[in-house]
């Protein structure tokens, strides 16, 4: 129940940023939802005292970001890209 809280919160701080990006248009949204999470963050000032699961948050919050930003990605700029990319992963991966 703890983590549904927490997920409406955010949902609702989340929109209410996204409402003051639109009457502030000089200030980025980045921003703004930084303001809005140290804003939510000193109201709640420990009460709220949630341990996500790790799959939970991957699911909730890591997948949707990771699906918008693959489809908004420059497909284009990407293929041009390909030998560095591919380098850097594989470098990488090799290093670690």
């Amino acid at each position: 129940m703890a983590a549904l809280v927490l997920a409406l919160v955010l949902l609702a701080t989340v929109l209410a940023s996204s409402v003051i990006a639109q009457l502030l248009p000089r200030i980025s949204l980045p921003l703004i939802q930084i303001a809005c999470g140290i804003a939510v963050a000193l109201i709640a000032q420990g009460q709220i005292a949630i341990t996500l699961n790790p799959e939970l948050f991957l699911v909730l919050f890591i997948a949707p970001l990771l699906f918008h930003e693959a489809r908004e990605a420059d497909k284009v700029s990407l293929w041009k890209n390909r030998r560095s990319m591919l380098s850097y992963a594989i470098g990488l991966v090799i290093a670690i």
